[in-house]
């Protein structure tokens, strides 16, 4: 299931079923005290199942595990909170964090404006609400850790084996 792709760094792949992507690439990088994981995929049981079980394959107690999310799609962020539970930090840009931190009723009451102010109908927004981007995203936490421009993430064994420079590029608008 799982494939080491460079010493200290393996990959576990995360089904997404209903989705035509049909698996994401969820990257660990192993440390000796913490690892990082790189997205975590939706909030379903079989992605569920699979990336404990990648992390159970590599001897990698959860409670040992921060994420880095690249984005805040629900196909990279969704299992983020159950990951890192109590003992773990979720690391995102500020914007990201901000949009995470409001209350959820804030959240999509923002998100539904831009869709109507963007010409979606507002009669449809009832069948949107099922979305996966919003049915399976991450459930609140307050386990964020914000990553500003330039910030260096250093992970794996040796300590500092990677780093990850961290540069804000917008392919999304922000908090998207």
């Amino acid at each position: 299931m799982t494939e080491c792709i460079s010493e200290g760094l393996y990959r576990i792949p995360v089904p997404l079923p209903g989705n035509p992507l049909r698996e994401l690439n969820s990257y660990l990088l192993r440390g000796r005290e913490r690892s990082l994981l790189i997205d975590t995929g939706f909030r379903q049981e079989e992605g569920r199942r699979a990336l404990f079980a990648g992390l159970a394959e590599l001897d990698v107690d959860p409670r040992d595990v921060d994420v880095a999310l690249t984005h805040l799609h629900s196909d990279h962020s969704g299992l983020a909170p159950e990951v890192v539970g109590e003992t773990g930090w979720i690391y995102v840009s500020g914007p990201d964090r901000a949009y995470l931190e409001q209350p959820e009723e804030a959240k999509w009451a923002h998100t539904d404006a831009f869709y109507i102010s963007e010409g979606f109908p507002p009669e449809l927004l009832a069948q949107n609400r099922a979305n996966p981007a919003r049915a399976l995203a991450p459930v609140p936490t307050g386990r964020y850790r914000t990553l500003e421009p330039g910030a260096v993430l250093e992970a794996g064994v040796p300590r500092g084996a990677f780093f990850f420079l961290f540069l804000p590029i917008w392919c999304y608008p922000p908090a998207h």
